[in-house]
């Protein structure tokens, strides 16, 4: 027991110390325990290394496995954007196994088609440009016009030709290029390869994958903005092999029909580009346009012109039926989206650039709403 001159000295020592007591106290007068925190320990700072350490193995570990990574993400990428099309078979085929079979079969019949339409031919016209080259050089400049003054004026003239005779000798003459090309090939092949053969087992697996997913995210909104996303993926994908195939199509007609050397080459070159966002139908316009000038300035303006109409009707009329919403982006994020793409994988993260970037966007707005100041 204490007497009242303890508790007196005590309660002075309590208001002398700065009303310690009173200062723990919150508005609604609970107390808040107050914990002295010392300097970081000599653990602390070796944990922290270690992680630091374990994250840059990780990094290296990618790193080093990068082309094993973009195989599994291609594979990834593909499933996402095949699925709806599985779904849609699924109306038909309830067995998702037997779907993805059907879908399979499909693209391999597309193609033996194109194989046999238009790849062997654009094969053996490719064999005929390395040889004609040097020829197409007489057929421009005796054109007229300032692109064959040009080509008339003596210098150039010999400097040009000169190049293009030594054009079929360097394709041909030199077995370390010609190996390292049919590497370069089968390489392609192989990854071709692997990334289908993963896309089939991502196909296979994919609601398996999305049960998993939505266990992880828990909450009905995430899983519907996880759903979104992966839409957009889906749709550009499907929406953009469309529209590629028919911008080919389109090309080989005109230029079978104005009778412009290698057509089928210079569809496959305008049905490749048409991928890439912003650029690739221009890039695919100009080679055939400079190709068409081989045989006459008129039909070099005739090709031009139609270029210029096709890509009109594809991005007023074609391109917002086929993607409807898949892709919400203004044309100032697809260029720089674009960009980065090419800057980070080539014509590969060209070509995904676009569906990711609408695919972050759906998450990052998620994120905004969510966790912008105010909200609870």
């Amino acid at each position: 027991m204490q007497s009242g001159e303890e508790r007196g000295d005590q309660r002075n020592g309590d208001q002398g110390s700065g009303g310690q007591r009173s200062g723990d106290q919150g508005r609604g007068g609970a107390e808040v325990a107050v914990r002295v925190v010392g300097p970081p320990s000599v653990l602390h700072y070796l944990k922290v290394a270690g992680a630091i350490l374990a994250l840059a193995a990780v990094l290296g570990l990618l790193w080093v496995a990068r082309s094993v990574c973009v195989t599994v993400f291609l594979g990834l990428f593909l499933a996402a954007g095949l699925d709806p099309v599985v779904r849609w078979i699924q109306r038909a085929v309830p067995r998702r196994g037997l779907a993805v079979l059907v879908l399979v079969l499909a693209l391999l019949v597309v193609l033996g088609v194109l194989l046999a339409i238009v790849l062997r031919p654009a094969v053996t016209e490719l064999r005929q440009l390395a040889d004609e080259v040097p020829g197409l050089l007489d057929r421009m400049s005796h054109k007229g016009g300032p692109f064959g003054s040009a080509l008339d004026h003596q210098d150039v003239r010999k400097h040009l030709q000169d190049a293009a005779k030594q054009l079929p000798k360097v394709i041909g003459g030199s077995a370390r290029a010609v190996f390292g090309i049919i590497s370069g090939i089968a390489s392609a092949l192989a990854l071709t390869a692997t990334t289908l053969i993963l896309m089939i087992y991502f196909l296979l697996a994919w609601p398996r994958m999305l049960d998993r997913l939505e266990s992880a995210l828990g909450d009905s909104e995430r899983i519907a903005v996880a759903h979104e996303a992966l839409g957009k993926v889906g749709g550009y994908v499907t929406g953009q092999a469309c529209i590629s195939t028919l911008a080919g199509v389109a090309a080989y007609a005109f230029l079978k029909i104005v009778d412009v050397p290698y057509p089928s080459l210079l569809a496959v070159v305008v049905g490749v580009c048409d991928f890439i966002p912003q650029v690739g139908a221009t890039l695919g316009a100009v080679v055939c346009t400079l190709t068409a000038l081989s045989e006459s300035l008129g039909v070099a303006a005739g090709t031009l012109v139609f270029f210029l109409i096709y890509q009109h009707v594809e991005n007023y009329l074609i391109a917002p039926r086929v993607f409807s919403k898949a892709v919400e982006l203004s044309p100032v994020a697809v260029f720089v989206a674009a960009l980065f793409g090419v800057s980070v994988g080539g014509f590969v993260g060209a070509v995904i650039a676009l569906p990711l970037t609408a695919a972050l966007k759906v998450v990052g707005a998620y994120l905004l709403r969510t966790y912008r100041p105010g909200t609870t």
